[in-house]
């Protein structure tokens, strides 16, 4: 099996978009302040996520995805991308035993 990925560009000449995941330990108070304090210095939130991870998704420029990421509650940042899954050697057709 291979996987690729590609970034995702956003459709027109906005900051690249970036997942953020918080630690498992981080509380709802302190999500909710980060993503607020994001937001006032220009990410433009487009996903939370709360059901697999804590995070978020936010098209942000680089410098201001690194002055986040060592931030005590987030576990890491990575680009949002698209990720595909092809099978590189599909399974051959079963055949009966030979007797």
């Amino acid at each position: 099996m291979s996987t690729t990925s590609s970034p995702a560009v956003p459709q027109d000449d906005s900051a690249p978009y970036y997942i953020v995941v918080f630690k498992n330990s981080a509380t709802q108070d302190e999500i909710s302040s980060f993503i607020r304090d994001a937001k006032d210095q220009g990410a433009q939130v487009k996903h939370t996520y709360t059901n697999v991870f804590k995070g978020f998704s936010a098209s942000m420029n680089p410098a201001h995805m690194r002055s986040l990421k060592d931030h005590s509650i987030i576990e890491y940042i990575e680009p949002d991308q698209v990720v595909t899954i092809a099978s590189a050697n599909p399974t051959p057709e079963a055949t009966e035993p030979q007797t």
